[in-house]
């Protein structure tokens, strides 16, 4: 009942929950299960509940190809950085013509003895890049996150992603920044800025130029380093 309720407002998942349960009467899916377990060198029916967390845990610890960046995603997040395990769902995937929204399914599934395959999450799917899978959620570092888009991706499903999109902001990286502040009077600006490279004090502009409102030349340097503030680099802190 809870999965069920946690699916509410993205697509009904009729359509998922079908497919799995063809997949999980097809022969030539039973075997794939089968031999992708023997290539994880886990037993052929897959663990008990007592050492799937142990088996799981360790492929963080000790992943088997350390040179590359892997990606944490909503739909994906829960597949570890094991190249064996990675390639294994993209085979299966492809053989029996799935996206990546089945990888984290798959893998519970094939993994387990007790099991059955489940529906994924419908589309679309969220991606985030993070600084390092192995970290628990609160010290994640966000670096990059988008949208992954799908032929049956709808403006219904994006607007569902949107608490969860709001909550991995909060996480980013402080290389951009948390708010976009307006820009004003920015044609105000660059009439200022056109009065000073024709040689137009300031005092001139703010006596001879009542439309800009300012009241002495102060003021139109003071407007004029405010708007520029917004481009001028960030302090560091020592």
């Amino acid at each position: 009942m809870q999965a069920a309720d946690s699916n509410k407002g993205i697509k009904s998942n009729q359509y998922w929950e079908d497919m799995a349960s063809i997949l999980s009467n097809m022969k030539r899916f039973k075997k794939a299960v089968i031999d992708a377990r023997i290539k994880w060198k886990i037993p052929i029916t897959g663990l008990p509940w007592d050492k799937r967390g142990n088996w799981y845990s360790s492929l963080f610890v000790n992943p088997d190809n350390t040179d590359k960046n892997y990606y944490t995603s909503g739909q994906d997040q829960l597949i570890p950085p094991s190249e064996v395990i990675r390639s294994t769902l993209k085979e299966i995937s492809e053989q029996f013509n799935l996206d990546n929204r089945w990888h984290s399914s798959l893998l519970l599934h094939i993994a387990s003895d007790d099991v059955p395959l489940t529906a994924p999450f419908g589309s679309p799917s969220l991606e985030i890049r993070i600084n390092d899978s192995r970290l628990p959620e609160k010290e994640w570092i966000i670096k990059r996150m988008w949208i992954e888009i799908y032929p049956d991706t709808s403006l219904k499903d994006i607007q569902t992603l949107w608490k969860r999109i709001e909550t991995y902001q909060s996480m980013m990286s402080t290389q951009y920044p948390k708010k976009r502040r307006p820009l004003e009077n920015v044609k105000k600006y660059i009439k200022v800025r056109e009065l000073e490279d024709n040689n137009t004090t300031h005092k001139k502009i703010a006596n001879d130029y009542p439309e800009l409102g300012f009241g002495t030349y102060k003021d139109v340097a003071d407007f004029k380093n405010r708007i520029e503030e917004r481009f001028s680099p960030k302090r560091v802190r020592k």
